[in-house]
């Protein structure tokens, strides 16, 4: 045992402080490359840019601000009709008479007049 050096590696701060800095650094340049790399990789990047936009702007139209969706989320708002890009009124819907009825007692009715169906919950 006498003949066994124990090597201790001592550091001063600033060797320390220059490890820590550059450890950080190279950790945040590997996230970011990744990152970007992941970006520029990605073959359908671009249609998602394009239905968080859609998304973006047909959620302004109906009054939905500042809501951070998943990717699936933004795939379903892409494709939201507002009420008013919907020009076809009862009237012009034919030969489904009976079906129009039943859509405004189940469905429009209990929206409008919310009071006549309080009790049914």
């Amino acid at each position: 045992m006498s003949g066994d050096k124990i090597i201790a590696s001592t550091f001063s701060r600033n060797e320390t402080l220059g490890l820590v800095f550059r450890l950080t650094l190279f950790g945040a340049l590997t996230f970011y490359g990744v990152r970007w790399f992941k970006k520029t990789l990605d073959p359908t990047r671009k249609q998602q840019v394009e239905a968080q936009k859609r998304a973006e702007r047909i959620l302004g139209r109906i009054g939905v601000i500042n809501v951070r969706l998943s990717e699936f989320e933004l795939s379903v708002a892409a494709h939201i009709v507002g009420p008013s890009a919907i020009i076809i009124s009862w009237e012009e819907v034919a030969g489904l008479e009976d079906i129009i009825l039943d859509i405004r007692e189940t469905v429009i009715l209990p929206i409008h007049k919310r009071e006549l169906f309080s009790g049914s919950m």
